[in-house]
């Protein structure tokens, strides 16, 4: 008998909704969409520096690649520069392609949890530094997010490498039910009292219209309203609040009420080469989001 959601959501609240042991960093960064699928951004991973010697942790907001072979290198090579690397899958990491021994796209995810355990990447809360806690929100994209702007037909093939489960639909990855289903597995994490602790969440799909600014049209698949009301809802008596997605390979710095949005992305080669803005691409090193210096530190 195949697997109903509820089955799912219980299978990852009883193996993988934990919390992740504390650690000590003085220095926190974020990047978004390394697509390390493609060589020059390997590359970019590759001459990244030793950030561990200072202390450094990194949060990744989903999309390093499809590839699990590829993906396994991307994260072990991380974990060797940073003394702790968050990570959230995207899209990307859940699409099936011919080297892929698993059902579907669901499968995929939970064998992607077991190679972060394995490796020692995190992918649950946990607290990041004394007071600083690190919250990771999975999330799909769906059509209702701008439901105002028309729906190109192209669209409806969004994602269509993804396979899903009969519970999930079988069928399009527009399904609302998908976006339903990961977000339900943040339930547990949003319900907790995170007190005191400053608060660094993190997606890879976008939590606010307000936040993608690229064609129109595309918004339709950017992100997911019940991923922002879990953004908002996340409790802290703290005023640090601040999220960190992906998703659009749109560089972002915005706050909105008492959180500030960043987006840090690698994204593709050919977008940093045609980039006359200067939102796309991460530079040499991923973003510095907190720092335990009360002077260096980021205002929030």
């Amino acid at each position: 008998m195949l697997p109903s959601i509820q089955e799912y959501i219980e299978r990852f609240n009883n193996q993988y909704d934990h919390d992740e042991e504390p650690v000590n960093a003085n220095i926190i960064f974020a990047v978004s969409d390394l697509h390390t699928d493609v060589r020059k951004n390997m590359e970019w991973v590759e001459a990244l520096r030793d950030y561990s010697e200072e202390g450094g942790a990194l949060i990744v907001a989903g999309d390093i690649c499809t590839s699990l072979k590829v993906l396994e290198t991307t994260l072990a090579l991380l974990t060797t520069k940073f003394i702790a690397v968050w990570f959230v899958v995207g899209n990307h990491e859940l699409w099936i392609d011919s080297k892929c021994d698993v059902a579907d796209s669901v499968e995929k995810f939970f064998k992607i949890l077991e190679l972060c355990r394995r490796l020692g990447v995190r992918t649950g809360p946990g607290c990041v530094a004394a007071g600083v806690s690190v919250v990771p929100l999975l999330a799909w994209w769906e059509f209702e997010f701008s439901p105002e702007v028309p729906l190109r037909p192209a669209l409806k093939h969004m994602d269509s490498q993804a396979k899903w489960p009969p519970c999930l639909g079988s069928g399009a990855s527009s399904d609302p039910r998908i976006a339903q289903f990961f977000t339900k597995l943040n339930e547990r994490r949003c319900r907790r009292d995170y007190e005191s602790h400053a608060l660094i969440s993190f997606s890879h799909f976008v939590p606010k219209l307000r936040l993608f600014y690229g064609h129109g049209y595309l918004s339709r698949v950017m992100g997911c309203q019940e991923l922002g009301k879990q953004v908002d809802s996340l409790i802290t008596t703290s005023a640090m609040r601040t999220h960190v997605f992906g998703h659009s390979h749109l560089n972002t710095d915005m706050v909105i009420g008492k959180v500030r949005y960043l987006q840090h992305c690698l994204g593709m080669p050919r977008e940093r080469e045609n980039d006359m803005l200067g939102i796309v691409g991460a530079g040499i090193e991923p973003l510095l989001v907190w720092q335990s210096v009360p002077k260096a530190r980021l205002s929030i």
